[in-house]
């Protein structure tokens, strides 16, 4: 952000997305102008999903995550409620960066990673973004949620609506934890509109 001297940002996130881009939020608040929040979380929770959790196991998690590639297909195959089969070539570039045993290294420590207790690297790190996320309530923010996602299921979007009231909600019925793979036709119109009502320059 600093190098590409990036100013007036809207912020928009997904999954672990959400505690990335608002843990630079919470650093550079000045900078971001409007935010758009798909299924993702920036604070803490107990909830996770079973199958995930199972990856949390140490020689469990490696061979899932590291030897059979079972998380990134286990969002492909969970992820989607409204397609049962994604497009080849799309389902080909999500799994293009996990190619082999080595790139998936960062699959398992990101799930190592999930803040579920204060022992976690991450857990100190959460508990700041989310202790400091309400001073953007006066932002415009748009939510965009997937009802049936299997991981940030409606607890979450709860969640965001307590911190940022004000915000705009779409909830997605019949979608996944991939919203926007399930209900691009929807969801274009609904951020167009989004930034054309909420325009800064």
């Amino acid at each position: 952000v600093d190098f590409l001297g990036l100013k007036d940002i809207t912020l928009v996130v997904h999954d672990w997305g959400g505690a990335i881009g608002m843990g630079l939020a919470v650093r550079k608040p000045k900078l971001i102008k409007r935010l758009v929040l798909f299924n993702t979380a920036s604070f803490l929770s107990s909830d996770i999903p079973l199958r995930i959790g199972l990856c949390r196991i140490p020689l469990l998690g490696t061979i899932a995550i590291r030897y059979l590639n079972l998380f990134v297909k286990g969002v492909l195959r969970f992820g989607l409620k409204r397609r049962k089969r994604m497009a080849a070539n799309i389902r080909a570039g999500y799994l293009a960066p996990y190619d082999s045993f080595e790139n998936r290294i960062a699959n398992l420590k990101f799930v190592q990673d999930i803040p579920m207790e204060p022992s976690v690297p991450s857990y100190s790190v959460m508990q700041y973004i989310e202790d400091n996320l309400k001073q953007f309530n006066g932002l415009p923010t748009l939510i965009i949620w997937g009802s049936e996602d299997f991981c940030f299921n409606i607890k979450f979007l709860n969640k965001w609506r307590e911190l940022f009231p004000a915000a705009k909600v779409h909830e997605v019925r019949n979608a996944g934890h991939l919203v926007v793979e399930d209900a691009s036709d929807e969801i274009i119109p609904w951020i167009e509109e989004f930034l054309k009502k909420n325009s800064f320059f």
